[in-house]
């Protein structure tokens, strides 16, 4: 028996805090262990349990860390993902700042240089020409499109209707008609509305500023 230790004397050796921590290496090191009987302590091989030791250390020196590389794997995964996700967020953001395309672009400058020249333009009108703009470029696109299939279309029995594209372009010229009747552009717009021209400059001002 002098070559058996108890409970507290292995977990001592072995630099563990809980008797599960000892069994498990008990049962992974084949530690030999004598029980004095039913309801009293159990003694653990004090050679083995020192030999146990070495081996623990052993395998914590040179085990690969399996759990660490999960762990790391998913860290890159969710900072891929997160990546993704903002750069999904930004073009987002980038399409919604800038909605308008080269036609689209053209016709805001082209309005807005118009409607600043009669004194009825004011910032909070950007959304009512922005819109405007939107359905403006979609129209010339749909109209083009269906004029280059001769604004027809056959059904199953062979017989010509209109192209849907047409009927596209059709409910966004609808669409244009009313915003700019909103926004004044035309004469017929512009009836009622509290004009103000821009007052050209006088010769002798331009010369004073240049």
């Amino acid at each position: 028996m002098n070559n058996f230790i108890t409970k507290n004397e292995a977990l001592e050796i072995l630099q563990v805090s809980s008797y599960r921590q000892l069994k498990r290496i008990v049962d992974r090191c084949g530690i030999e262990t004598k029980s004095l009987g039913i309801g009293k302590a159990t003694l653990y091989n004090r050679t083995q349990v020192c030999k146990a030791v070495v081996q623990t250390d052993s395998t914590k020196k040179f085990a690969p860390k399996k759990p660490q590389v999960k762990a790391k794997e998913k860290k890159e995964e969710k900072i891929k993902v997160a990546a993704k996700k903002e750069t999904a967020k930004k073009e987002i953001e980038k399409k919604t700042k800038n909605p308008l395309n080269e036609t689209g672009q053209d016709e805001f400058i082209r309005v807005q240089g118009e409607l600043k020249g009669l004194g009825i333009y004011e910032e909070k009108d950007r959304a009512i020409l922005l819109s405007y703009c939107i359905c403006y470029q979609n129209y010339m696109f749909y109209i083009d499109l269906s004029a280059s299939l001769s604004h027809t279309t056959t059904d199953d029995n062979g017989n010509d209707k209109v192209n849907p594209y047409f009927t596209v372009a059709d409910k966004l010229l609808s669409q244009m008609i009313k915003l700019s009747s909103i926004l004044g552009i035309g004469k017929r717009s512009t009836i009622g509305l509290d004009i103000k021209p821009v007052a050209e400059e006088s010769m002798i001002s331009q010369l004073l500023k240049s």
